[in-house]
């Protein structure tokens, strides 16, 4: 289907990227620190190990869920007007957990229900963010690489701080702490995307025809599948990069914690790991940043897992702690484009009216396998030593990487000609 450019008055402002940025930063700190938090509270507030394992599968199932099947109202609705409904019914369910706790009046089903709602919540501002990017980065003069790379920086800060963040709040004020946190910064960022919308208003800010003309949920929907099946490019991006997050899945939870215990003989020192892990990435993401734009996307991806597989291999023969940091620091840094890569190519190929739909889609397809990785591992070694599951990882993720060089679809990566950024066409609001 076909859409009719909406005219534009004036570009996208300055303002309106400095918007986008400090809702998705607030909105992301309250997340984070109400996510780590939140498994607290459930086992204070229950006492049931139980419960506290079924809140955590709710609210993975519910985000996979909503990845899933929320495109086509996010291209129904725009994208600014998506994350402000998502923001607003997960400040709602967490000031109702809040509320019904200290009322006494939290019963297991509406714990479950409540957290359902607000994971599932918190995924349209992941999409809506990076779709409003393209528009905005071309309005404001800069460059997307730099744009996407903003948030995903704002993103490996908030996975270092977040935890700290977390723990000293419930140490200085108790379990519900970081749900008031995470309360307080909904409420921040439904100011901001407020003021977005007036923003983006005062410069014509359209209203996608594509949207009006779909009539039926379903047809959105499937236009979107067919379209991510029919771009050659994009369905390989998204089937090697669902296995290449398959293998991380299980390579950063259970991978790291099994090397820490057992071969660097303290699991605390997983901490160790995903803080020295999150600060390459940072690093990572900045320099993509400044210079990704000069890379060929092509050479940056498959760099990037053919080191993680070296760094695999080497590392349970490092002498000890440090060194050990070290490698998985310059993983970090290596590794942390891949992603940058792949939403970009999403931003570029994909038409703003369907983006929310493909990117929910192929987003939720990358993440699926997940536990499927975790498990795989965990069984690995469980039978094996940690010495022989990780050559064998680090082989696996190298004979996954080394036949790309030869695939014809990403020698098409970055390729200027299939760009469909258009500043008179998508959904904003």
């Amino acid at each position: 289907m076909m859409t009719t450019p909406v005219a534009v008055t004036a570009q996208p402002t300055r303002a309106a990227s400095a918007l986008v940025r400090a809702a998705f930063g607030t909105a992301l700190a309250g997340n984070t620190v109400g996510a780590v938090g939140f498994p607290l509270f459930v086992l204070e507030s229950t006492g049931s190990t139980g419960l506290t394992g079924a809140a955590v599968t709710a609210a993975v199932a519910a985000s996979v869920l909503t990845g899933l099947l929320m495109g086509p109202v996010l291209d129904r609705w725009g994208m600014r007007r998506s994350w402000l409904a998502g923001v607003l019914l997960g400040l709602l369910a967490t000031v109702a957990l809040v509320v019904l706790h200290r009322a006494g009046a939290l019963p297991g089903w509406a714990l479950l229900a409540l957290t359902a709602v607000r994971s599932a919540a918190d995924e349209p501002g992941r999409i809506a963010a990076f779709g409003l990017m393209p528009r905005l980065a071309a309005g404001a003069g800069g460059t997307l690489e730099r744009a996407n790379a903003t948030l995903r920086a704002m993103s490996a800060v908030a996975t270092i701080a977040g935890p700290v963040a977390a723990g000293g709040l419930v140490a200085a004020s108790g379990t519900v702490a970081p749900l008031i946190v995470d309360a307080a910064a909904g409420g921040v960022a439904v100011v901001l995307l407020t003021l977005l919308g007036r923003v983006l208003g005062s410069s014509g800010e359209p209203v996608p025809e594509a949207a009006a003309d779909r009539s039926r949920y379903r047809d959105g929907l499937r236009e979107a599948l067919r379209y991510l099946r029919g771009d050659r490019v994009l369905r390989a991006l998204v089937v090697v990069t669902a296995l290449f997050a398959t293998l991380d899945s299980g390579l950063v939870t259970i991978g790291l914690t099994s090397y820490a215990d057992r071969l660097l003989g303290d699991p605390a020192w997983y901490g160790g790991l995903a803080a020295a892990f999150g600060a390459g990435a940072l690093v990572g993401t900045v320099a993509f940043g400044l210079a990704g734009h000069r890379l060929k996307r092509r050479v940056v991806y498959l760099t990037g897992y053919l080191a993680l597989a070296t760094v695999v291999v080497l590392l349970p023969w490092c002498p000890g702690p440090v060194a050990a940091l070290v490698l998985v620091a310059v993983a970090g840094v290596l590794i942390s484009p891949v992603d940058l890569i792949y939403m970009q190519e999403l931003q570029e190929r994909v038409p703003p009216r369907m983006f929310g739909t493909v990117a929910g889609t192929a987003t939720t397809v990358v993440s699926a396998p997940g536990p499927a990785g975790v498990s795989l591992l965990t069984w690995a070694l469980a039978t094996g030593d940690v010495h022989g599951t990780f050559v064998v990882l680090g082989v696996v993720y190298a004979l996954a990487a080394l036949p790309l060089l030869l695939a014809r679809p990403f020698r098409a990566l970055g390729d200027a000609r299939h760009r469909r950024i258009d500043p008179g066409e998508g959904p904003w609001t």
